[in-house]
């Protein structure tokens, strides 16, 4: 009984980032202390450690400090506590089988990939269906922006001469 209303009083609402935004002016350095592993991720993209430490903080706290619609979606979007109410998965199949599906995963992310085998069973005449790991990335794919940005352009790149070819 205890486990419900905690569920129902404190995760059912949970907004991950509201420590964030209670922090205030705070905030970057509590970044800073909590995730180490987010500004060593961007480090080379500076000249200075000191660079870094004062930018990437900075970035990711403006980012999240805001009002809370990113995580109020989520929650409308989510079943249970970390749960999609209408998975995209099983919806695919009424996706037009001309349309190409590049699906990107984090190598390392908590989230479990999707194979292509399992898209593919999906949209058995889909014309192209893949799933591609991002190498060095998480839940944020966009981490390692070499591999991230040369898999968007190759599938980016497959669409745009399909579309040629059915013009």
């Amino acid at each position: 009984m205890w486990v419900k209303v905690l569920y129902h009083a404190v995760f059912k609402h949970l907004n991950p980032l509201a420590g964030l935004r209670v922090a205030g002016p705070w905030g970057p350095n509590a970044i800073t202390r909590l995730r180490p592993d987010l500004i060593h991720k961007f480090s080379d993209l500076f000249e200075t450690e000191e660079e870094n430490l004062k930018v990437i903080p900075s970035y990711l706290f403006h980012c999240n400090a805001h009002s809370p619609t990113g995580e109020a979606a989520f929650h409308t979007l989510m079943k249970g506590f970390a749960w999609a109410k209408n998975p995209m998965l099983p919806r695919l199949a009424d996706l037009d089988t001309n349309i190409p599906l590049t699906a990107l995963f984090g190598a390392d992310s908590w989230i479990t990939a999707i194979s292509e085998e399992q898209f593919c069973q999906v949209r058995p005449n889909g014309i192209y269906t893949k799933s591609r790991l991002i190498e060095d990335a998480g839940h944020h794919v966009y981490a390692n922006p070499v591999v991230f940005n040369m898999q968007v352009l190759r599938a980016c790149k497959f669409s745009d001469n399909m579309n040629r070819d059915h013009s």
